[in-house]
């Protein structure tokens, strides 16, 4: 992994644990919870100068895409984030898991009010994912992800676009 895919995989978990924080300490009745408390975590880190406006708006975009989706499916169909992950969570690391599953929580609680635009379902290489599974759209390979990191292209194909993949 590359220096600068290190830093924008380190950079999608603080976000992850900032948004987690202002969550945390935001009113019940706040809205729209999650989308302010990305907000408030962007800029937390852009005042702490590891970032530049523009990485923390495309690591932002990932990871409201990523908390969309899991809490739409388990809005959907009733199942788990486990399900949804495909992932053992006893496997990811327990800061990681508990952050990203309780932000995700609150994003299922606002879905209604939360639009977001439909190619934000789709990943594509080059792009940050939190964790979980991602098929290739052109072959159906699988991406397993335990970690926040970089989206590569499919090594099966090197198709560049991916979903999520659940049961």
């Amino acid at each position: 992994m590359s220096r600068e895919e290190e830093k924008h995989s380190e950079g999608y978990r603080k976000l992850l644990e900032q948004a987690r924080h202002y969550i945390d300490q935001a009113e019940e009745k706040a809205a729209p919870i999650v989308e302010k408390a990305v907000a408030q975590a962007q800029e937390r880190l852009s005042e702490a100068g590891e970032y530049t406006r523009e990485e923390l708006d495309k690591l932002g975009d990932y990871l409201k895409r990523d908390l969309h989706d899991a809490a739409d499916y388990v809005e959907r169909t009733g199942h788990e984030y486990g399900d949804w992950l495909r992932l053992d969570i006893l496997k990811l690391e327990t800061n990681l898991a508990e952050s990203f599953l309780r932000v995700a929580d609150k994003t299922r609680l606002e879905l209604a009010n939360w639009a977001m635009q439909s190619e934000l379902h789709t990943w594509h290489s080059g792009e940050i994912t939190g964790p979980g599974t991602l098929e290739c759209i052109d072959c159906g390979e699988l991406l397993h992800f335990i970690e926040p990191g970089h989206v590569p292209p499919c090594p099966k194909c090197h198709g560049s676009k991916f979903r999520r993949h659940v049961d």
